[in-house]
């Protein structure tokens, strides 16, 4: 997954203020690839933005996903992650849009200068999703089978 898209109502005008290029509509939408992407999640009781991932600081995994089975293996928890929703109603993989209905699970991490970053856990991807878009990996979606 490349990209998400969220419905705006989910923030604040202030909070999206700074953002309004991304913004289509009454959506935004973020690419990892593009320089300072973030990612919407709900974290104690509270909406956020949040770094995706790491492009640059070594302290942190130079990435913006995290595999299912590395979070099992103990492989993350030096980090102390928090399992945190990402805000969704669609994601973006190999050029195909889909539907995300409750969200899709992030780990939540701090670097050394307690700045959040927040990672998506991916899965090895279904059949029907490695048909729908050449995937071999896919976010763990919330309350939903693709």
């Amino acid at each position: 997954m490349q990209a998400i898209r969220f419905p705006c109502f989910e923030f604040t005008d202030d909070a999206l203020a700074p953002l309004a290029p991304l913004r289509s509509g009454n959506e935004m939408r973020f690419f990892f690839k593009r320089p300072g992407a973030l990612l919407p999640i709900h974290h104690q009781g509270e909406n956020r933005l949040v770094a995706w991932g790491n492009k640059k600081l070594a302290a942190l995994p130079r990435t913006g996903f995290c595999k299912i089975e590395s979070i099992e293996a103990g492989k993350w928890k030096w980090l102390n992650p928090v399992p945190v929703r990402i805000i969704a109603s669609a994601g973006w993989a190999k050029g195909t849009w889909f539907q995300v209905r409750q969200g899709i699970r992030g780990m939540l991490v701090h670097d050394q200068d307690g700045h959040p970053h927040c990672y998506v856990v991916t899965q090895p991807a279904t059949h029907y999703f490695k048909i729908m878009t050449g995937a071999d990996r896919m976010p763990m979606l919330l309350d939903q089978i693709l």
